[in-house]
């Protein structure tokens, strides 16, 4: 899961993003004390039953190979939040608890998040009331969440009314991420790209990176280099439970094995086993 920074549009006659310097959430500073003013391990531990942890990359742990561990991500430090905020110019001007644009405006930041389990809501204004301690005035999209279908077709539409969104995508077991963040990719939906960003992304797949160790280093490089920029703050990972009965053997979920293992599949016994 990921909060995303609607950092752009989508041309469509051209068939690539364009990255609008002067937008809303252009600031980096503000896209990092967002990132950093909520607690994401109370949300998995106290709303999720700790089946999903704090994010730190854009690149999960299920892809074990290239995931940098090293790397720390965005925390949750409010105390940092607030200091980036200071010093970029974000002052409650007015006295009303919340902070003004640099140039004195007042700031009002629209998040579009999507309506689904039960915990959806909690979680929406969790975020809300964290950053509000911070001083940013965050609302939700026409003051509610928003079915799963409008809510993607609002954001791929680039939403004017949008400023920032609360999205997740699934992991394949293709590593490259220019499908997500290249300049090309509709589904880029921050509308972020710049020349590094395209240089890192190239990089992963270059003829260099047939070696495991050069692509690794690309990928970390890649990691680092979106923490950095942050057009997305990488919010929680999960975990999913898969119950399988003690009877079956060969069975894997494992990166790579894109059959799924299921020639591998066999029954140990002619019925379940029960476990008394």
């Amino acid at each position: 899961s990921y909060t995303g920074f609607k950092l752009g549009k989508w041309d469509a006659d051209a068939g690539e993003v364009v990255t609008d310097p002067d937008a809303k959430m252009a600031d980096v500073n503000l896209r990092k004390a967002i990132a950093h003013a909520v607690n994401y391990q109370e949300i998995g531990d106290r709303m999720y039953n700790g089946l999903r942890f704090p994010a730190t990359t854009v690149i999960p742990p299920y892809h074990a190979l290239y995931h940098d561990e090293s790397n720390e991500g965005l925390g949750y430090d409010p105390d940092l939040a607030n200091q980036l905020l200071d010093e970029a110019g974000y002052e409650d001007v007015n006295g009303d608890g919340f902070r003004e644009t640099p140039d004195g405006e007042e700031l009002t930041i629209t998040l579009a998040a999507m309506s689904g389990d039960s915990t959806a809501e909690a979680v929406t204004d969790y975020e809300i009331q964290a950053w509000s301690e911070i001083g940013l005035n965050v609302e939700k999209l026409d003051n509610t969440l928003h079915e799963f279908n409008s809510f993607y077709d609002r954001v791929e539409e680039d939403d004017p009314a949008i400023d920032m969104y609360s999205a997740a995508w699934s992991v394949g077991s293709d590593i490259d991420p220019s499908g997500l963040w290249g300049p090309k990719a509709l589904f880029n939906y921050t509308r972020y790209t710049d020349d590094k960003l395209q240089e890192l992304l190239a990089d992963g797949l270059s003829e260099e990176a047939f070696d495991i160790e050069y692509r690794q280093e690309a990928y970390n490089e890649f990691q680092a280099y979106m923490n950095e920029v942050v057009p997305a703050a990488p919010t929680l990972y999960r975990l999913e439970v898969r119950p399988l009965n003690k009877r079956v053997s060969g069975f894997t979920w494992e990166v790579g094995n894109n059959d799924l293992g299921f020639h591998t599949i066999q029954l140990n016994a002619e019925e379940p086993v029960v476990d008394q």
